[in-house]
């Protein structure tokens, strides 16, 4: 089966790229910063997209999103999951591209006078 990437599990991945990908045949893998998030997707391989929008009767207002899974990504100012996270992706035929989340200081040394 074919697989769909997406980075970040909110609203749009979940509620737009997940069930288009899936109605189309892909498992779909989402990669999120959010652990909790992460667990739920990777323990139940599926979710629920209900529609808050006014529907034509006989609609039905939630659909069930399947073959999902989701992979964390949460490293911040270090690159200390690299490689569990090289290994997953490679358990899933995935090649990893590494990365890092820094926070960066700097002091500005001069001044602009408008």
């Amino acid at each position: 089966m074919k697989l769909y990437l997406h980075f970040g599990a909110g609203g749009i991945g979940r509620a737009l790229a997940g069930p288009i990908f899936s109605r189309a045949g892909y498992n779909v893998l989402f990669v999120d910063a959010v652990p909790q998030l992460v667990e739920l997707l990777h323990e139940r391989r599926e979710y629920t997209v209900r529609v808050k929008d006014t529907l034509p009767p006989g609609t039905p207002d939630s659909e069930v999103i399947r073959n999902v899974d989701a992979l964390a990504l949460t490293d911040h100012n270090s690159v200390s999951g690299s490689m569990e996270f090289a290994v997953a992706a490679h358990a899933l035929g995935l090649r990893a591209i590494h990365g890092a989340e820094v926070d960066l200081e700097f002091t500005l040394l001069c001044s602009f006078n408008l």
